[in-house]
């Protein structure tokens, strides 16, 4: 019995849970223990990243990542859509100079890129939607306005880290949430990965 009390004690302290209540918009002074105020910097973090993008959305918007959409001014009938990797690589060094994503974030869409590529030269179309590039890679959604909106009264509920490790959920609504993975490089925490998550599951 004495044991298996120092495993979980020992569960306990490798693995630090917080449930914390901080909106974009929070001035909370209240004094934390170091713990809870890494978990603190953590959830910033990511309300830093979605005021940093917000901001710079109308330029990062105008990257052009797909080749031979309908709207461009040189759309050729006869070819396909193809990844515009000039754009991609665009992409990601302004998303990179946000100082709030990680190296790790970067091959992901590296290579999410390479696969949408592979995809579309599998299955030549050129009108509608492409294929992996219909809804925005940070929001998860083609309703732009509304998520920034909604992200103003957006709040987070969980964090969780484990030694340089950290997710974040932030939730917008009672079914729609997003979930934020990061990693402490010695100086600052950045983002891995974004993902939605529904919170009723």
């Amino acid at each position: 019995m004495k044991k298996l009390f120092l495993h979980l004690l020992s569960i306990t302290f490798l693995v630090s849970i917080y449930v914390i209540n901080i909106s974009p918009y929070s001035n909370n002074n209240i004094y934390l223990s170091p713990k809870v105020d890494t978990a603190k910097i953590v959830g910033r973090t990511v309300l830093s990243f979605l005021k940093w993008y917000k901001n710079n959305y109308e330029n990062i918007y105008k990257i052009e990542t797909v080749n031979n959409m309908p709207a461009a001014s040189n759309y050729d009938s006869t070819k396909y859509y193809s990844v515009n990797f000039e754009g991609t690589e665009k992409y990601l060094k302004y998303m990179k100079s946000s100082g709030y994503i990680s190296d790790k974030y970067l091959v992901y869409w590296r290579a999410y890129f390479k696969k949408c590529n592979d995809d579309f030269k599998h299955n030549p179309v050129n009108d509608g939607p492409p294929e992996g590039f219909d809804l925005d890679f940070v929001l998860i959604t083609q309703e732009i306005d509304y998520a920034f909106e909604k992200i103003k009264t957006a709040v987070i509920t969980k964090v969780v880290i484990k030694n340089n490790e950290a997710e974040v959920r932030l939730t917008i609504d009672k079914d729609w949430a997003y979930k934020y993975e990061l990693t402490y490089d010695g100086k600052n925490w950045l983002i891995d990965s974004i993902d939605y998550y529904n919170p009723i599951k």
